[in-house]
């Protein structure tokens, strides 16, 4: 399985997203910490889920975040989020 897929994969298990987008960036960020040679280090998702409902900007990064804890201590470095309420 991709990396790609492990990504959509958890995203889709922990917040059950009506919109998911995932962007691989690491290309534009060649030479910078936390980037390494053929490996998805920078990632956009756009995601729009019924879990961000009542949720705050911050409580919704989490809830990225912990869905993806384990990418994020193996090599994913950064991740940049557009996120819509519904």
């Amino acid at each position: 399985m991709s990396t790609f897929e492990i990504i959509e994969k958890k995203l889709h298990d922990a917040l059950s997203p009506t919109l998911l987008e995932i962007t691989d960036e690491s290309h534009k960020h060649a030479g910078h910490t936390g980037w390494r040679p053929h490996c998805v280090t920078h990632i956009h998702i756009k995601i729009s889920s019924h879990a961000f409902l009542d949720k705050s900007k911050v409580s919704i990064h989490k809830m990225i975040y912990k869905a993806l804890d384990r990418e994020l201590k193996n090599g994913l470095h950064a991740v940049s989020i557009t996120y819509i309420k519904e």
